[in-house]
């Protein structure tokens, strides 16, 4: 799917089977050869656009990588497969990125600050003793 020279014929070839044979195979489903491999096309696109592990490729690349060689083309195909553009699906994916790292990063400070509260009565109960600032300060510090 990713070759930007593919054909009905080299497919056939590959496969040992005529163009025509071909052809008859998608005759009996909904889409052509052709819209089959560009609804795959697509949900490849859709794929990796939405993996964050993707996020440092721009969606031109992603869309080139797979077949597509015409960005007006490729933005209108994807939008009309799934009723929203590339770049709004990159969008979300990265608002939903930053939205589990800020839940990890508030179960840590809530962690943190529990932690910090079963150790508070060791240094507010002992009046003999003063503790100072400082000893309670490293506690406070957000270790990343």
């Amino acid at each position: 799917l990713d070759d930007h020279e593919l054909t009905p014929e080299k497919i056939a070839t590959e496969n040992n089977i005529s163009i025509r044979k071909l052809h008859e195979l998608f005759s009996h489903t909904d889409m052509s050869f052709w819209k089959w491999v560009q609804s795959e096309r697509l949900e490849r696109c859709h794929r990796d656009i939405s993996n964050p592990q993707l996020a440092h490729q721009s969606i031109s690349e992603t869309a080139l990588r797979w077949g597509f060689s015409d960005m007006s083309h490729f933005s209108r195909s994807f939008r009309k497969q799934y009723k929203i553009t590339p770049s709004h699906l990159r969008n979300i994916q990265r608002s939903e990125s930053l939205t589990e790292e800020a839940e990890v990063l508030l179960k840590k400070d809530a962690l943190r600050m529990q932690a910090f509260l079963k150790r508070l009565p060791e240094y507010a109960g002992d009046n003999r003793q003063h503790k100072s600032a400082h000893t309670v300060e490293p506690l406070l510090i957000r270790k990343r």
